[in-house]
């Protein structure tokens, strides 16, 4: 469990939640993402001391501690129809500040926070991702690096990934141009050539 990485994600929006499940396993995150707890157990109350929290934080943040169902919050994967795998398109996305990882599904395109995988990283840094039902017409994206889930990140909201998608077709549908004009790079070439200056030789 990456705490650095973990805790940086919760300053950021000022909220710690711990996820606790039926089964006995525990997650924590900060509401949009959330990683399972290796080794220890926490409490509420907790958190200020393994996270190095100030006062002034632990009075102005959100620390808590909620009971959720085991199937969204599995460690292992999901029986067929529960959970659905999710290809990785060769591309990111930019967009207000956050990078984006764009994620193809059956139902559409899913974008998550690229930030969010960091504390999910593993030697190799490949993943595989898979769509988990939550809620009803709800959606959240298991990471996996391994055989095990290893993060649960709430894509963004449809609204903001047709704003986005809407955007980047805007943009596409412009014509690309290069710096130079065809007919002007052999000229520009040549330029740059006669400008270098000639290699001395010994006397």
């Amino acid at each position: 469990m990456k705490l650095q990485a973990i805790k940086t994600l919760c300053v950021e929006v000022g909220k710690f939640a711990i996820i606790n499940t039926p089964s006995g396993h525990q997650w924590i995150g900060n509401g949009s993402a959330f990683y399972p707890v290796e080794g220890i157990r926490l409490t509420k109350e907790s958190l200020p001391a393994l996270f190095d929290l100030q006062e002034k934080q632990v009075r102005e943040f959100t620390l808590g501690s909620y009971d959720m169902d085991d199937l969204t919050f599995a460690l292992e994967p999901l029986a067929e129809g529960r959970e659905r795998p999710l290809q990785e398109e060769e591309a990111f996305v930019w967009s207000r500040g956050e990078l984006y990882r764009v994620l193809s599904g059956r139902d559409g395109i899913l974008l998550i926070n690229q930030a969010y995988i960091k504390p999910a990283r593993n030697k190799e840094d490949r993943y595989q991702f898979c769509e988990r039902d939550y809620g009803v017409g709800g959606s959240v994206v298991a990471v996996y690096g391994d055989m095990l889930c290893s993060a649960l990140i709430w894509p963004i909201s449809t609204k903001g990934t047709e704003d986005v998608m809407s955007n980047l077709a805007r943009i596409a549908a412009k014509p690309a141009r290069s710096i130079f004009r065809a007919e002007e790079k052999e000229g520009v070439n040549a330029e740059s050539q006669a400008s270098m200056p000639e290699e001395e030789t010994e006397a």
